[in-house]
């Protein structure tokens, strides 16, 4: 299939004064990569060898410790806990991209290390919406009780940050709540068995502009 052409035409911006013509040549051959991409860096306050490689091959290593995050000891406690038991853990996740991927991250990650069970839930957008919500959570302890004799673990992905009453009502029907979200928290926070939002107060995770599926991953 042949594209159309346009009659646009791409201009691009010089190089900061304080980043010579030569650097920008020499950078993208010490690193094998187009001098485009050396420029585009450079407008964007990067032009440091070390710094631009680090951006274009980041590793794991380079992340912050995860027990940064506050929370993250009682979430792993719980959730070890409920691997050994075990317990059934279920995902509650939102409907839209940031959610559905940290659902996804989740579940294959306890499905790749054999955890079992482990389920997720992610709500309808027309007839339930946004977060978590009452029916949901009363069919997912039904399903629970039926299957396994024990509600588990309710972790979610992307939400429950503001779900103050669900959260209360999961708890009284017998579940163990982590959050996991990146909103902006209320003012009173939910009564979950522990939170990781580094929005929260007194964390110390030094990424706060993570989306959902980065405190998932995390």
């Amino acid at each position: 299939m042949t594209l159309p052409l346009t009659e646009k035409i791409w201009l691009f911006r010089s190089a900061p004064g304080e980043v010579p013509e030569e650097q920008i040549k020499k950078t993208a051959q010490d690193l094998g990569i187009p001098e485009i991409i050396v420029r585009i860096m450079a407008l964007r306050g990067v032009s440091d060898n070390d710094i631009l490689n680090e951006f274009l091959t980041p590793a794991l290593a380079q992340l912050p410790q995860p027990h940064l995050m506050k929370g993250m000891e009682k979430a792993v406690e719980i959730l070890l806990d409920a691997l050994k038991s075990p317990k059934p853990i279920t995902v509650f996740g939102d409907f839209d991209a940031d959610g559905v991927t940290a659902t996804s991250l989740l579940t294959l990650f306890f499905n790749k290390i054999g955890a079992a069970p482990i389920q997720y839930y992610i709500p309808d957008r027309l007839s339930e919406g946004y977060g978590m919500n009452s029916d949901a959570v009363k069919k997912i302890h039904e399903s629970n009780m039926l299957q396994w004799g024990n509600a588990g673990v309710l972790l979610t992905a992307d939400c429950g940050i503001s779900d103050i009453g669900i959260v209360d009502e999961a708890k009284c029907l017998g579940f163990t709540v982590i959050i996991t979200d990146h909103h902006k928290p209320p003012a009173s926070l939910p009564m979950a068995d522990t939170i990781l939002n580094p929005l929260q107060p007194g964390c110390l995770f030094p990424c706060k502009d993570l989306a959902g599926v980065g405190v998932a991953f995390t």
